[in-house]
């Protein structure tokens, strides 16, 4: 009975042993994704704080697809499409973005990246024509507005070729339109302020 223990317990060490050494050799293996390009997908949610319509603030939530490369020291570049609506589709939202992904550390399996960006987003709602708070009831017309943002997001190899990131997004956009109710030569462009989450699955190749 005796034996028969040791011998358990020297296999657990063992197993033990070298799954440590599994960890130990990937934590300075590069995870920088240097030399490819890739394909991402996911999912993103918040809450914005606009104002453009009577619609007060909004909480949406929708797709995003982009493409993109790694360049030197692991830096990013990648242009994207992100749709945003509410759940009544009365706020919709549909953007074009660049964004720079600056890493931290390389040489981990999980690492954190400054995501720095720009782009140019459409405004599809509200779709209550009917309302006298409607945006389309001065004549229908779409608005386009120019978006910022920053964020972070910690990036993590799933295998070697395939990733996944969590991150948050701060985003400011200013739109082609007057403040809600203050339509006049004088009045100041609307704008809205973005806090969402995002979640991400990455090919590369």
């Amino acid at each position: 009975m005796f034996r028969f223990l040791m011998w358990r317990l020297w296999a657990l060490l063992a197993l033990l042993a070298g799954s440590f050494q599994s960890m130990a050799a990937g934590y300075g293996e590069d995870y920088s994704g240097a030399g490819h390009w890739y394909l991402s997908a996911g999912y993103e949610a918040g809450h914005i704080d606009q104002e453009l319509t009577g619609l007060g603030n909004v909480n949406v939530s929708g797709p995003l697809i982009g493409i993109g490369g790694v360049g030197p020291e692991g830096v990013r570049f990648s242009v994207g499409l992100v749709r945003l609506s509410d759940r009544d589709e009365e706020w919709v939202t549909s953007g074009t973005e660049a964004d720079l992904w600056v890493p931290g550390s390389l040489s981990h399996r999980v690492r954190p990246y400054l995501i720095l960006g720009a782009g140019f987003q459409r405004f599809y709602g509200d779709r209550n024509r009917d309302s006298d708070d409607s945006f389309f009831a001065g004549g229908g017309i779409d608005s386009a507005g120019v978006s910022y943002k920053f964020g972070i997001a910690f990036v993590a190899n799933i295998t070697d070729v395939l990733e996944m990131d969590a991150g948050f997004i701060h985003r400011r956009i200013r739109w082609d339109a007057d403040i809600l109710g203050e339509e006049n030569e004088d009045s100041d462009d609307a704008h809205a302020t973005a806090n969402s989450f995002r979640l991400t699955l990455r090919q590369l190749f």
